[in-house]
Parts: C-alpha cells; structure tokens; sequence
C-alpha cells in the first residue's frame, strides 16, 4: 500500500457531499457519481461463481500451494467494483478480507470536511486483516479508480475452510499473520526514524551560536 500525503480537493477527485453519518452516502468521483448505502452491498457487485481456476500467488497468498488457493475459490465473493464505485463506506460495519486481485482503489477519509487521499491500492494488496479478528467500522471510505476484480471472505468462512481444509486454513493464517508482522515492522521504522529526526531537530535547534 502507497502512503500519499497529498489533499484531494479539486473537482476531478473524490468529494463527499453528505455527513458520513447519513445512510445514503453520495461520492463522486472524476465526475461519476454512484450511491452506496452503509448497510447494503450492490448484487450487481458479486458473483457466486468463481471466474478464475485458482487465486493468483499475489500478497498475503504469494506462498501458499496452487491446489489450497483453487480450493479457496469455493469460499468467499468474488467481486467486480466498476471505476468511481464506492467499495467501502467510512463508517460502515466491516467483518471482511478483501484481496484486490485486479486494478487500483484510492482509500479516502474525511478530515475537516475535506477528503484526504491517505493511500492507492491495487493488485496483491488487502483490506481489512485485522477486521477478520477484530470486526470493527471502516476507518476510510475506499473507491475504485478503474475496473476492479476483488476477492473478499468473511471470518465465518476463513473458519469453514479451515474446519474443511486445517492444510489449507493454516497456510491462508500463516500468510496473514506475516504480511501483518510486515507491517508493523515497517511501522516502527518509520516510527524511529520520524524520532531519530525529531531528536536532530532538537539538537540542533538548541545549540547555541
């Protein structure tokens, strides 16, 4: 996931038009405007059958055998947002993994009534680890800025799987659990290296002449 620091508030972006509490949210973005209701998730967005013969070794399936990821097409959706459709609503209820399979989506939040793009995801990347062990409220809103293809399952299935498959269910966690330690090895980098500079700083701000 891509961190950028930049405000999106011109026109040909993302712009929220109502309160994040509403249950009807209206987006629009690049000039396309789609409806999407907090509670409610389009059919036209999900396919019950699975339109490949196994998951791509990409992300947090990278190593797991070809025979347990043409056995994880049985669980989970696989869904196709279009470009400018809201895939998650900030706010809303979130229980899911999704693992962006095909094309790219900006993850939008609202600060002081201003959206700010906080990330660009796309093909290998997720959404919503934690949210299989912790479910909790979307933190971002997350829009597809193109044609997506995005396999998504619940924790209630990722526990069918490994009731039906323990192989199979352990090397799914197993892949999960090291993209997370990833992560939260990046984070604290990046959390020492923000102090390393902060200490810099100071050092060099009290010096005398």
């Amino acid at each position: 996931m891509t961190t950028e620091k930049r405000l999106v508030g011109n026109p040909a972006v993302v712009k929220f038009f109502d309160s994040r509490l509403a249950r009807a949210h209206r987006i629009r973005f690049n000039g396309f405007v789609r409806s999407a209701d907090a509670n409610h998730e389009p059919t036209s967005m999900n396919e019950s059958t699975s339109p490949l013969p196994e998951l791509p070794a990409v992300g947090f399936l990278a190593e797991v055998p070809t025979e347990h990821r043409a056995f994880l097409t049985s669980f989970g959706k696989f869904r196709r947002p279009h470009s400018g459709e809201v895939f998650i609503v900030e706010g809303s209820p979130q229980d899911t993994l999704s693992l962006v399979l095909a094309g790219t989506l900006h993850v939008v939040v609202n600060a002081d009534d201003r959206p700010m793009l906080l990330a660009t995801v796309g093909e290998g990347d997720s959404l919503g680890e934690i949210n299989l062990f912790d479910p909790a409220s979307a933190s971002a809103t997350v829009i597809a800025r193109c044609d997506c293809l995005i396999w998504s399952v619940t924790r209630d299935e990722i526990d069918g799987l490994i009731e039906a498959d323990p192989a199979a269910g352990l090397s799914v966690m197993t892949g999960l659990l090291q993209q997370l330690s990833r992560r939260i090895r990046a984070m604290n980098e990046k959390l020492a290296t923000a102090e390393q500079k902060s200490s810099l700083h100071d050092i060099w701000s009290t010096r005398k002449p």
